[in-house]
């Protein structure tokens, strides 16, 4: 399977060990934020005094990293909470990974295959030992089931406040708890099924989205809420949550992929006044940094020699005629298509991606 545009790009800057040393670095959900990755406050076994390893090299495990996030996480409840979406991703497993380029699926997650029969009928095989957190109050250590994917997804597909329930209702007919769980058969611990009223055409692209994530039956069932605790299988464990201030992880000890993830933790500070965000990482403060940037914001850190930077398309598309009054001509690349204009950065725009290798 192909890597994602991202990391095709990121392998071909100039990144610190220290900096990257788990690949693990994520722009913040929800906005147009650009990613600065420097050598900051990250910690490693090499000091100040670290290579530059090129794009071939063998990562090295160990260290944590600091990020700057400029969005305050106002929950990291997966089903219903949308501001913590990159950071929820590496708290729990989902059925699989997505690979935008390719527009395909990529089965390095819970699910070992899925097999679809006439665009309505989905059959899961799930991996063995994929196991739930150390640190969870119930069922820690427990291998990932059926079950546990079955209530994620009665879950997500019927909370009051989750976001589009469309799939749900394909499911079950309707958006009914009670339905949709007898509409997803579970006949071991390691298959489950479920036949849709008519053929969705988003639903394998859906079941990758950040909200579908599997969440253990157990946690489901003893916490009503998960906006502000989480005990998943993903890569990493949540140690402190205070959304507005200080987010911090740790590794997965049992993680079912072996030797991974590389960092030993990862903590996010949130500094939701950009100057100051930028400040910190300038600074040195933090090893990755989700701010938004200007033009100008670009320009100016592009003459700094530590920095380099990569463009990224923005995917904004807005209707032709509102353009002008949108951007700005200087900051955007316009491509005209026969009814929308498709929005991309330059070289220096917002969204970009900046590269401090130290």
């Amino acid at each position: 399977m192909e890597d994602s545009n991202y990391w095709k790009r990121l392998r071909t800057n100039r990144v610190t060990r220290r900096a990257l040393l788990g690949g693990t670095a994520t722009v913040a959900a929800g906005g147009a934020a650009a990613l600065v990755v420097g050598c900051g406050g990250g910690t490693g076994d090499g000091g100040d005094d670290f290579e530059i390893l090129g794009p071939d090299a063998t990562p090295i495990p160990g260290g944590t990293i600091t990020q700057g996030r400029s969005i305050n996480a106002l929950g990291i409840d997966p089903h219903v909470d949308l501001t913590a979406l990159d950071i929820d991703q590496l708290l729990y497993s989902y059925l699989y990974g997505w690979a935008p380029d390719a527009e395909e699926q990529v089965f390095n997650n819970l699910a070992e295959s899925m097999e679809v029969i006439d665009n309505v009928t989905f059959n899961f095989t799930l991996k063995r030992g994929v196991k739930i957190h150390p640190n969870a109050p119930v069922g820690a250590l427990e291998e990932m089931n059926s079950e546990d994917c079955k209530q994620s997804i009665v879950r997500r597909g019927t909370s009051i406040s989750a976001p589009d329930k469309r799939f749900a209702k394909f499911i079950a007919g309707a958006i009914d708890k009670e339905l949709l769980a007898a509409a997803i058969e579970t006949p071991d611990p390691q298959h489950f099924t479920f036949t849709m009223s008519e053929p969705f055409v988003p639903a394998i692209r859906e079941m990758a989205n950040p909200t579908w994530a599997m969440v253990p039956a157990k946690i489901i069932d003893q916490f009503l809420s998960l906006s502000q605790v989480a005990f998943g299988s993903g890569p990493f464990m949540l140690d402190e949550f205070r959304g507005s201030e200080r987010i911090v992880l740790k590794k997965h000890p049992e993680y079912f992929i072996p030797d991974r993830p590389y960092l030993d933790g990862i903590t996010y500070i949130i500094i939701t006044e950009n100057s100051s965000l930028l400040t910190a990482f300038k600074s040195r403060q933090h090893d990755v940094n989700g701010a938004f940037l200007t033009s100008k914001d670009a320009e100016s850190l592009a003459e700094n020699e530590f920095v380099e930077i990569a463009s990224a398309p923005s995917g904004c598309i807005l209707p032709s005629s509102s353009v002008e009054k949108s951007v700005s001509p200087h900051a955007f690349e316009l491509v005209c298509t026969s009814e929308v204009i498709l929005i991309g950065p330059v070289k220096s725009a917002s969204n970009s991606m900046l590269l401090a290798p130290g």
